[in-house]
């Protein structure tokens, strides 16, 4: 019998109620998943009814749901995603537009639109999403709460529909900064404490909050200048506007193509039930040709390697989580593609070399957060995740 798939205000679209081991660092705190990650009995549908009709149930939980049920947390449901997660607004043609709970009148930001949503309504204390290019850090901003997407590699993708290999991770929100490293210590692999180096300095980009919309210019940079002055070390840096588009176009003429590849002979062969505009995103991929993904690729090598000199152990960088305040739910399909390439610009650095990255709630106006991120070296994600919840008050 088929199973109706609606979703409800804060972006689940499937109850369940699977209960984790009696003990564990997460016994008693709930979560959802991502429509993108497999649970053992329930189809992944991807945000796309397309795509749903063509799978059968999985076989088996996603390695990253066995982690977290294995440390007594306990999985609620199945939230929304923007449609195969290939856009950041939050919107899905066939679902609908989780609620933002901060800014009911405003997008949440995708793709994992509903697992920020129902962690900022308060459903769950925590949720999982994937990051590919903003997917987590954007909607937490957006939403007023933390989220964290670590370095590429670290946690396990088995069991979860990709979109662009290189650059997926999965992700995580939650409602403070103690349980945002308490879903670390489960889900990062485990290292002896004697390896871990305190992060003690912070590279301040400020030259990125002069790029950034108008309007909230002044509030990030007087939260940024708080998350600044509790560290040992503070200097200031600059990331050039080359080296961001450079960032924003790797990205695109990779992730381009790994997409075209997972999803091309679904399309070419089935001629799916699909959005206009995600086919035009999918269909970019098409253009690709096998010596512009190479020079994307080498071009990632180089950007990589630029961060990790760039970037000691013991350092964070400092930087605006989001372009701005996000769009009205009636903004325009140009207004909605001009926000998510700005936000690009920000977001495609750490996607493309691989960093980890957690975005802070901060108050910049009454009753409203938006987020300053920390991003580290690669592969620092205990570090990084230590001095977060270190920071501020949770």
């Amino acid at each position: 019998m088929a199973v109706e798939i609606k979703m409800s205000q804060n972006g689940v679209l499937l109850d369940l109620d699977i209960e984790g081991t009696p003990e564990g660092v997460l016994k008693g705190k709930t979560f959802v998943v991502k429509d993108l990650i497999d649970v053992k009995d329930t189809i992944t549908g991807g945000g796309s009814p397309a795509w749903r009709a063509t799978q059968k149930s999985a076989s088996k939980n996603a390695k990253v749901v066995d982690m977290l049920l294995g440390e007594g947390a306990r999985l609620k449901g199945k939230a929304c995603t923007d449609e195969l997660a290939m856009s950041l607004d939050g919107i899905n043609p066939f679902y609908g537009t989780p609620l933002n709970t901060q800014l009911p009148d405003r997008i949440p930001d995708g793709s994992s639109s509903g697992s920020a949503s129902a962690v900022a309504g308060g459903i769950v204390d925590f949720s999982i999403g994937t990051d590919t290019v903003g997917s987590i850090r954007v909607p937490a901003s957006y939403c007023g709460i933390y989220g964290y997407r670590p370095s590429h590699g670290a946690v396990d993708v088995t069991g979860i529909m990709p979109l662009g290999r290189s650059f997926d991770t999965v992700g995580w929100f939650a409602q403070n900064s103690g349980l945002l490293r308490s879903v670390g210590e489960v889900l990062l692999p485990r290292r002896e404490k004697s390896t871990k180096t305190r992060i003690t300095k912070v590279l301040v980009a400020r030259s990125l909050f002069h790029i950034i919309s108008n309007d909230v210019c002044e509030g990030l940079l007087e939260a940024g200048d708080r998350i600044a002055s509790q560290f040992d070390y503070v200097e200031e840096i600059e990331l050039c506007q080359s080296l961001l588009e450079s960032c924003a176009a790797t990205f695109g003429i990779v992730r381009s193509a790994e997409a075209w590849r997972v999803y091309a002979d679904w399309i070419n062969n089935d001629d799916p039930a699909l959005s206009p505009t995600l086919l035009q995103r999918i269909a970019l991929g098409k253009s690709v040709d096998s010596s512009q993904e190479a020079l994307g690729r080498e071009m990632m090598k180089s950007i990589a390697e630029y961060f990790d000199r760039l970037i000691p152990e013991d350092t964070a960088i400092l930087l605006p989580t989001a372009f701005g305040m996000p769009p009205y739910k009636s903004a325009t399909k140009d207004q909605l593609i001009e926000n998510r390439r700005n936000n690009l610009l920000l977001t495609a650095m750490s996607a493309v070399a691989g960093l980890p990255q957690a975005s802070v709630p901060m108050e910049i106006a009454p009753k409203i957060k938006l987020g300053v991120s920390l991003m580290a070296k690669r592969h620092n994600d205990s570090s990084l995740l230590d001095v977060v919840s270190s920071l501020l008050e949770s």
